[in-house]
């Protein structure tokens, strides 16, 4: 495949390689050694951060400052935290081999693991399943079945506690999938 949008494979170190990035590093790896599961996971997270940044900077553009904004941010910051959450849950069950056929609502998904974790964890999905309890709401405005609108309810969120603890979460998921592989 060749196009201006996607190669397979750069042609040499020539000045072109500064206008490409690389989609998956595990990509590269032998298919017995990759980890794309935690790899697409960080991914996730790591636009979650980089948009955390931009939220706090948007809506405190000062201190003592605080801005409330139609285009926000919070939307696709609050979808990649749960995505992230959702899809190391989903590594983890996976590392685990343990079924989990299609289901998308956190608490649930974590119950499979059957481990006992901090509350506050707990209270994190609870939060992320509140907002969004099938991984829709922060994608599309209405449920298109039933015409509902979602999020009709005002939510106010604390980013900075959920980036915190969506990273600590995800950083005791890996270490829980290290731990099953020892």
């Amino acid at each position: 495949m060749k196009n201006k949008f996607v190669k397979e494979r750069l042609e040499g170190l020539t000045r072109d390689v500064h206008n490409w990035e690389l989609v998956k590093t595990s990509s590269l790896f032998k298919p017995e050694s990759r980890k794309a599961d935690v790899e697409i996971t960080a991914s996730y997270f790591n636009a979650a951060r980089t948009l955390y940044k931009a939220v706090k900077q948007e809506s405190h553009p000062d201190k003592g400052l605080s801005v409330m904004r139609m285009n926000s941010l919070i939307i696709p910051f609050l979808f990649l935290c749960r995505h992230s959450v959702e899809l190391g849950i989903k590594a983890t069950l996976n590392n685990k081999k343990i079924k989990y056929s299609n289901i998308h609502n956190l608490r649930e998904l974590f119950s499979k693991l059957n481990i006992e974790v901090d509350e506050t964890y707990l209270d994190l999905m609870d939060t992320l399943d509140l907002i969004d309890d099938k991984g829709m709401w922060l994608r599309y405005d209405k449920d298109l079945k039933n015409k509902t609108e979602y999020l009709s309810s005002p939510y106010f969120v604390n980013s900075k506690e959920i980036i915190n603890t969506t990273e600590k979460f995800l950083n005791f998921l890996i270490e829980e999938q290290q731990n099953y592989d020892e």
